[in-house]
C-alpha cells in the first residue's frame, strides 16, 4: 500500500494551515482600507450598484433630468430601474440613524442618501415614467376606445336588446300582480305611461318629464327639480302601501318653512388640498370661497340650463367669487399690487363660520379643517377691504422665488425679457414674503423673515400673538412693531422642533394685532429628522 504523509496533508488542507496563513498576512490586512459600512441588504445593494453601472450617468445629472422630466437623458427602462431602487421606509430610517461618515458607506447607501434629498422622489420618477410612455399608452387607449365606442353604439341601436328589456319589465309587472305599477313603470322611462303619476324611486335616476311628483328614498341625487325626500325605511313603507292598495294615492299638504341653526361650514370633498406638490414651502390653497350650488349663467343650449341659468358646483364656481372680491378691492385700493390683495384676503379670512362654529373638512365629521383644506380660511370681503397690514411683493421677490426654486439665470432672463443674475448667496425659499409660513422639512433651528407694509392709520402699534404647531416652538423678533403711514417693517421668526422622530404636518398661526386689525397668517410645519 502507498505511504501517506499525514503532515503534508495537514499543511495543505487543515484549519491550522488556514490560521497560519491568516497570521502571516496579518501585517498586510492591518494597513488595508477599512471595510465599507453595509446598511442595505447585501443582494439589494449589489443589484443597485449594477444598475448604477449600467446607467452610466453622473448622479447630479440624473437627478436634474428627473426634476426637469428630461427624457433625452433617461429612457423608460432607466427610470423604471430607478423606481425599483428608491429607498424604502426602513432603509431611510437606517440611513437617518447612521452617525458615521458618508465616505464609509457603500455606493448603494450613498446613492440612497442623495435620493432622500429630493422630496417624494419615487412619485416624481413615476410621473417621469408616465410622461415618457404617455404617447404609446394614448395610442393603445385609442384602439380600446374605438372598440368601446363600437360596442356602445351597438347597445344603443340594438332592437333586440330593447325587445329583451321590454319582455323583462312586462314579466316583472305580471309577477308583482300588477299592484306596483307606479313603482315599476318608473324604470321604463316611458313618458306616456308615467304622465301625471307620482313615482317612488330607490337610489335610481328618473326622468322628470310628465311626472306629477317624485318621491326619493335613501339618497339625494344631483337633480335640480323639486322632489319629496324620505328615508329608506319610510320608502319601504310607502312601497308596501303601493303593493297592497288597488288605487294608491298621494296627497301633498301645504308647504311650511322650517328654520333652525345654520349648518356647520364644510370644505367640500372635491376642493383641492395641500400640501403643495411642486413647491412644498409654499402653502396651497390660499383661500376658500363658496362653490356648491352656485347660481351660474349657462348657454341656453345646455341641457341643465333653465332660462339661461343653473346651479353648479366646483372650484370653478369659487374662482369667480374670489375674482369679484379682488376686482372690488382693486377699485377701492387702485395702488395695491396683486400680492397685497392676496395678503388682504388671506390675513382677514374666517377660520369659523358666521355662527362661530368651526369649519370642518367634508368626509370626516371629526376632522376640523386646517390650512391644507382652506389656506387662510373662508374669504371675508368686508375685513379684506381694511386689513391694516399687508405682505407685499415686488419683482425682486419673484426673482428670489425663482432663484430659490432652482431656476437658472438663463431661464429667469427669458421670463423677464432681460439679463438677470441670481444673488449670491442665494435666497431661501422660506424667506419669500408670502402671507403664510410653511416649513416642509424642519430638522434643526430655522430663522426666516417677513416684511409688513402699513396700509392703515399712522402710528399703528402691533403686537405679535403666536399659536405654535404641536411640538414646534416659534419665537418672533421683535414682538412689537410701530408703523408710520405707509411704513415698511420686517421681523424674524425662529422655528425649533422638539420632535425626536419625523412627523406629519402640524398647524398654527402668527397674528399681528392692534386691537382693531388681526393680521393672521397660517403656519404649517413638518419635522423631518435627517440624522
Amino acid at each position: 500500500a502507498p505511504e501517506i504523509d499525514i503532515s503534508e496533508l495537514e499543511s495543505l488542507f487543515s484549519a491550522a494551515s488556514d490560521t497560519t496563513a491568516k497570521k502571516s498576512t496579518g501585517r498586510r490586512s492591518s494597513i488595508s482600507k477599512p471595510e465599507k459600512v453595509q446598511l442595505v441588504d447585501l443582494r439589494r445593494a449589489n443589484n443597485c450598484e449594477i444598475m448604477l453601472t449600467k446607467i452610466k450617468i453622473p448622479l447630479p445629472d440624473m437627478l436634474s433630468a428627473v426634476l426637469a422630466l428630461d427624457s433625452s437623458v433617461l429612457d423608460i427602462d432607466q427610470v423604471e430601474n430607478l423606481i425599483k431602487f428608491c429607498p424604502t421606509k426602513e432603509e431611510m430610517e437606517l440611513l437617518r440613524n447612521y452617525t458615521g461618515g458618508k465616505e464609509m458607506l457603500g455606493k448603494c447607501e450613498q446613492f440612497f442618501l442623495e435620493l432622500m434629498k429630493v422630496p417624494r422622489i419615487e412619485a416624481k420618477l413615476r410621473v417621469f415614467g408616465f410622461k415618457i410612455t404617455f404617447a404609446s399608452q394614448a395610442e393603445d387607449l385609442k384602439s380600446c376606445l374605438t372598440t368601446i365606442n363600437a360596442a356602445t353604439k351597438e347597445v344603443k341601436e340594438s332592437a333586440k336588446l330593447r325587445q329583451i328589456m321590454q319582455t323583462i319589465l312586462t314579466l316583472g309587472n305580471a309577477l308583482n300582480q300588477g299592484t306596483a305599477r307606479a313603482f315599476l313603470e318608473s324604470y321604463r322611462h316611458n313618458t306616456t305611461d308615467m304622465k301625471g303619476k307620482t313615482v317612488l324611486v330607490f337610489n335610481k335616476p328618473v326622468s322628470k318629464e310628465g311626472l306629477a311628483a317624485v318621491i326619493l328614498a335613501q339618497s339625494v341625487p344631483d337633480e335640480s327639480y323639486p322632489y319629496i325626500l324620505t328615508s329608506y325605511e319610510h320608502g319601504a313603507d310607502i312601497l308596501q302601501y303601493i303593493r297592497t292598495t288597488r288605487s294608491p294615492t298621494v296627497r301633498i299638504s301645504a308647504a311650511t318653512t322650517l328654520t333652525g341653526p345654520p349648518a356647520a361650514a364644510k370644505v367640500v370633498a372635491f376642493s383641492s388640498r395641500g400640501p403643495n406638490s411642486v413647491s412644498p414651502a409654499i402653502l396651497k390653497p390660499d383661500i376658500a370661497a363658496p362653490g356648491v350650488n352656485i347660481l351660474a349663467a349657462l348657454s341656453p343650449l345646455d341641457p341643465d340650463s333653465h332660462k339661461g341659468f343653473g346651479l353648479l358646483s366646483g372650484t370653478s364656481m369659487s374662482t369667480p367669487v374670489v375674482s369679484g372680491i379682488t376686482a372690488l378691492l382693486k377699485c377701492l385700493h387702485p395702488d395695491w399690487s396683486p400680492a397685497a390683495i392676496r395678503s388682504a384676503l388671506v390675513t382677514t379670512a374666517w377660520r369659523t363660520s358666521k355662527s362661530g362654529e368651526p369649519i370642518f373638512a367634508e368626509g370626516s365629521n371629526k376632522k376640523l379643517a386646517d390650512p391644507f383644506d382652506y389656506g387662510g380660511g373662508l374669504v371675508n370681503p368686508e375685513s379684506a377691504a381694511d386689513p391694516g397690514l399687508v405682505y407685499d411683493m415686488g419683482i425682486k421677490d419673484y426673482i428670489s422665488y425663482m432663484c430659490s426654486a432652482g431656476y437658472n439665470d438663463t431661464s429667469i432672463s427669458r421670463v423677464l425679457g432681460k439679463k438677470t443674475n441670481c444673488p449670491s448667496p442665494g435666497a431661501s425659499i422660506l424667506d419669500i414674503n408670502l402671507p403664510s409660513i410653511t416649513i416642509p422639512n424642519l430638522d434643526q433651528e430655522v430663522i426666516l423673515t417677513r416684511t409688513l407694509t402699513n396700509v392703515g392709520p399712522n402710528n399703528s402699534v402691533y403686537k405679535a400673538v403666536i399659536e405654535s404647531p404641536l411640538g414646534v416652538t416659534l419665537t418672533v423678533s421683535p414682538t412689537t412693531l410701530v408703523f408710520g403711514s405707509g411704513e415698511v417693517l420686517s421681523y424674524a421668526v425662529t422655528a425649533k422642533t422638539s420632535h425626536k422622530v419625523s412627523t406629519g404636518y402640524f398647524f398654527g398661526s402668527l397674528t399681528w394685532t392692534d386691537s382693531v386689525h388681526d393680521v393672521r397668517i397660517p403656519v404649517s410645519v413638518q419635522t423631518t429628522i435627517m440624522s
